[in-house]
């Protein structure tokens, strides 16, 4: 069975509240939502948990300003602190999987782009 949702695809209950899934409790109250649907600053930016900051490895930059991206003894592409990053400065894991600071998994490498190993155009500077 179907629950009902608003048009911005987030769970709601009887009166329009919206509300987590789990136990179903209100998470915002529909007069403080807005005409979208949205829910209200700064939740709405924050609602993905995502920040490039926690992802992007720390470089020295060059004189141009430009990261300075080294290599290990095995050749495998470093920040400044010897962790492993891609050819953008994205922190990977060994399988090429693009990992926070904590090394929590964000993105599988399969959902990349093949040519540069850049984010998907929705969570990079492009997008």
């Amino acid at each position: 069975m179907g629950r009902k949702v608003n048009e911005r695809g987030y769970l709601i209950n009887p009166k329009g509240d919206i509300i987590e899934n789990l136990m179903q409790k209100t998470m915002f109250q529909k007069n403080d939502i807005d005409e979208r649907g949205e829910i209200p600053a700064p939740f709405c930016v924050e609602k993905h948990n995502f920040s490039p900051f926690k992802i992007r490895g720390e470089f020295d930059l060059d004189k141009n300003r430009y990261p300075i991206i080294k290599k290990n003894r095995n050749g495998d592409l470093v920040d400044k602190y010897g962790r492993m990053v891609n050819r953008k400065g994205w922190l990977i894991d060994k399988k090429g999987n693009v990992v926070d600071f904590m090394g929590v998994k964000k993105f599988d490498q399969r959902n990349l782009n093949p040519d540069n190993g850049d984010l998907p155009r929705l969570f990079n500077y492009n997008g």
